[in-house]
């Protein structure tokens, strides 16, 4: 199932006793868009010109 609340809700309500299963496309989706936004926070708190930002850019 796709992670969008309101698919979840809506799946809750209509089978309450299913089981939600999430598939693992969304799930590695979701932790890439997380590491994403962590590496950039990272990324930024360099000076673009410095030893530490080049090192880092690389990998």
């Amino acid at each position: 199932m796709d992670m969008f609340s309101p698919y979840y809700d809506i799946a809750r309500k209509l089978f309450p006793n299913a089981k939600i299963v999430l598939d693992r496309f969304h799930i590695v989706q979701h932790l890439s868009r997380a590491m994403s936004r962590v590496r950039v926070q990272i990324m930024n708190q360099f000076d673009r010109k410095s030893h530490e930002y080049k090192a880092l850019k690389r990998y």
